[in-house]
């Protein structure tokens, strides 16, 4: 009878916990369906903030998801707030009230002097557009939680007081490599928005030109364009990225930053867009010396002004729309100088989208004859240019002691560590000398220079009787180990080499 008891009772229990398992099961399933398909909008902090039911999606969401490992929606409730902004926030808060003002929230964690808390308050300001727009419009006017209480402050003081540590916290977003290329770039935008008031991000900003990701470098070069005279003094920066920059068309919108920035300044790439009549009387005037210097620097603007040394060579405005013989001129001509800036000038030309086709065979000889000069400056001015040019390696290689190449590719400021790596693979006999330093290079962060070194790495390795190392595959090099100790254990004793 007992047993019997027992029995019952175990079923009246099933038959009320099973059904309400079941109900809670469908409950949850539910919940996680109109989440996925309907309320992941409260994810956006605008949204959030202005719909209160997301505070209640949002924290029963974040229950489930802190179910337990045997709970089954767990891991498909963590999924889903995997990169929800919102959740990110309630968490960063420890409130889930904070959805219903994020900005007055944010701001306070940007104010604060703990670095780490103020760069994921930016990254969570920068993940909701819409707040970053608002946000701006607050600085640029004065008002909102960054800047306190309409007021009327003296020229001297800052018209938002929240300003400078929203641009602090954007600068460290921007420069940190470790962060993704989609935050850094609205860093970027942000700053860009904020204008005068973000005058202080000019020097981080100057610095992410030289970054790794072209999205980055794209985006600082645009805010700084965007700035105006407060960012005047990146302006030689800009120029020397322009140059160095190894992606064609990034190399482009550059040079349209350079404009935008100075107009003077972008006449001098005038060769490079659409004639415009404007530009006439300033690149007269840069020829004639008038404007001396390129701002924040000591050379002559005229110096690194493509367009003024086609108009100075040919007197007529309208060469500038077809330079290419003028700069082959200049590069035969008697003077050290207008050699080299013909060879900077083809250099850039080289390195565009759409001027790249536009250095011809003439233009080659001429840099080839430049190479050969002897004249260590010129030599470098004229690699610059040979490498970015497609078949452009010397006939028979180049007789020239590899010494001064080595030394210019291990100079780790030099802007032509490039153009040394490239003729270090022309030298003849091969500079095997150069094996270990050409090696190094590949693990650095500069594209271009690790481009050049792989190409001369192989043509070394070829020149002294060994196969290719490889090819570049997906971004990646290829190194056949054996290939490249034996090119190794030839540097450290060239008699091992033995060419073909």
């Amino acid at each position: 009878m007992l047993a019997l008891l027992l029995l019952l009772g175990l079923g009246a229990l099933l038959l009320v916990v099973i059904p309400r398992k079941s109900q809670a099961a469908s409950q949850g399933r539910d919940r996680m369906t109109s989440f996925m398909e309907e309320d992941y909008t409260c994810c956006d902090l605008s949204v959030a903030r202005s719909q209160p039911r997301c505070e209640g999606v949002l924290r029963d969401v974040a229950g489930m998801a802190r179910g337990g490992p045997r709970s089954e929606f767990t891991v498909a409730a963590g999924n889903a707030l995997a990169r929800c902004a919102s959740a990110e926030l309630i968490d960063f808060a420890g409130d889930p009230a904070a959805v219903r003002d994020p900005i007055a929230f944010l701001a306070s964690k940007l104010r604060s002097r703990d670095a780490a808390a103020a760069q994921k308050a930016a990254r969570l300001l920068l993940s909701d557009s819409a707040l970053s727009r608002e946000v701006a419009r607050d600085v640029v006017s004065g008002t909102g939680p960054f800047c306190g209480e309409p007021r009327n402050a003296p020229a001297t003081e800052p018209r938002c007081p929240g300003a400078p540590d929203l641009v602090a916290a954007l600068d460290a977003l921007l420069l940190d490599e470790k962060e993704p290329e989609e935050p850094r770039e609205r860093a970027g935008a942000l700053l860009a928005a904020l204008g005068g008031d973000a005058s202080a991000a000019v020097p981080a900003l100057t610095r992410a030109l030289d970054s790794p990701s072209p999205a980055v470098r794209r985006s600082s070069s645009a805010t700084l364009a965007g700035m105006g005279l407060s960012a005047i003094g990146a302006l030689p920066a800009m120029t020397r990225r322009a140059h160095r920059e190894p992606v064609p068309g990034l190399r482009e919108a550059l040079l349209e930053d350079i404009g935008r920035l100075d107009p003077v300044a972008g006449c001098c790439y005038a060769l490079f867009r659409p004639p415009d009549p404007m530009c006439d009387e300033s690149l007269g005037a840069i020829a004639r010396h008038d404007r001396t210097e390129a701002p924040d620097s000591d050379l002559p603007l005229s110096e690194v002004c493509p367009a003024a040394l086609v108009l100075e060579l040919a007197g007529n405005p309208a060469a500038i729309d077809h330079p290419m013989p003028f700069f082959d001129q200049a590069l035969r001509a008697p003077d050290v100088r207008t050699r080299r800036r013909a060879a900077l000038s083809v250099a850039l030309i080289a390195g565009t989208l759409h001027g790249h086709a536009r250095v011809g065979h003439s233009t080659v000889e001429a840099l080839h004859e430049a190479l050969r000069s002897g004249i260590p400056p010129l030599v470098l001015d004229a690699a610059e240019a040979l490498r970015q040019t497609g078949d452009s390696s010397l006939e028979g290689g180049l007789a020239a002691d590899p010494a001064f190449f080595l030394a210019t590719l291990e100079e780790k400021t030099s802007d032509r560590r490039a153009a040394a790596a490239w003729v270090l693979g022309q030298v003849t006999p091969p500079a095997t000398s150069a094996a270990p330093a050409l090696r190094a290079a590949l693990d650095g962060s500069d594209g271009a220079l690790a481009d050049s070194a792989y190409d001369a790495l192989n043509r070394i390795a070829v020149g002294a009787g060994f196969e290719r190392l490889g090819i570049k595959r997906d971004g990646r090099y290829e190194l056949k180990p054996e290939v490249l100790e034996a090119l190794l254990a030839a540097s450290r004793n060239p008699a091992a080499a033995v060419p073909r």
